[in-house]
């Protein structure tokens, strides 16, 4: 009879105590150095974080390609290193709005960082478990979200299918580049960056309502907004004028970026889109 490794021995004894499986067993002895007590501690610890939440529930081929990115000292996540290689074999680069939608559906609390639960539970709703396919739903949502105005997808935080459009995706970016808990606004050089990567795509959807020189007048107003915060505004971007930025592009440059004859100063916008105004007229940029 072949002797059973002591290595082996553990892995069963793990799964004998948990009621779990022998990967499960794998990830959380080589985490713990093959401490048994402390491996199992560690398990019931996480168990009782979300009760519902069942490792061992998962496809075992979707578990496997999570264990090639995870963090190698936290299974809990895949963090920046894992997330490159990721998207690497995705076939998506980083600099990529695909990117930016990849970690929109699977829910990531800062860009280039990926939860375990939600890897998991995003791919598993979808029957997914190979990058391949992986790579065809991202691109095929994806390009809904940036060419139609709604698509359906199922959102991990509401555990139901729910209609998106890119605002949503907008909107996320901003939570997404947050550093953490404590911090509520973006440095305006960052925003800046991103602007011009999301900002074309809104543009873009209204390409057929307008000629050459119209698109070129809204780039300028763009580049001005842009020149006006490293020059004379300065300061970091709240949540808030993050979003009525996106509002202002939409319903003010776009329908008459020469004038911008929508622009209401009476109206509920942040004074950081009076302050952008002004500096058109003092520099004689706009009449």
């Amino acid at each position: 009879m072949p002797r059973i490794s002591k290595q082996a021995q553990l892995q069963q004894q793990f799964v004998d105590t948990t009621q779990s499986t022998l990967l499960i067993a794998e990830t959380y002895l080589k985490k713990f150095h093959n401490n048994i007590d402390e491996a199992v501690e560690q398990y019931y610890k996480d168990s009782e974080k979300d009760s519902e939440y069942d490792i061992s529930k998962f496809d075992k081929k979707l578990l496997k390609l999570y264990q090639i990115y995870q963090d190698p000292s936290d299974y809990g996540k895949i963090n920046i290193e894992g997330t490159m290689k990721y998207l690497q074999d995705l076939g998506i680069e980083p600099e990529d709005l695909e990117s930016l939608t990849l970690a929109y559906l699977l829910d990531s609390n800062k860009i280039g960082i990926f939860e375990q639960v939600n890897f998991l539970k995003f791919w598993s709703h979808y029957k997914i478990n190979d990058i391949k396919k992986m790579y065809s739903f991202i691109k095929k949502i994806h390009q809904q979200i940036i060419n139609q105005d709604i698509t359906k997808v199922w959102l991990i935080k509401k555990n139901e299918e729910e209609e998106i459009n890119f605002k949503d995706v907008y909107e996320y970016t901003f939570s997404g580049l947050l550093e953490g808990d404590n911090q509520n606004k973006l440095d305006y050089e960052l925003s800046i960056d991103y602007w011009k990567l999301l900002i074309p795509v809104l543009i873009n959807k209204h390409n057929q309502k307008f000629n050459k020189s119209i698109k070129d007048q809204i780039n300028i107003r763009l580049n001005q907004w842009y020149e006006f915060l490293e020059n004379d505004y300065k300061q970091s971007i709240s949540r808030d004028k993050w979003n009525m930025f996106y509002l202002f592009v939409q319903d003010i440059i776009i329908p008459d970026p020469i004038n911008l004859s929508e622009y209401d100063e009476m109206a509920a916008w942040p004074t950081i889109m009076d302050e952008y105004i002004l500096y058109l007229r003092d520099n004689e940029l706009l009449k």
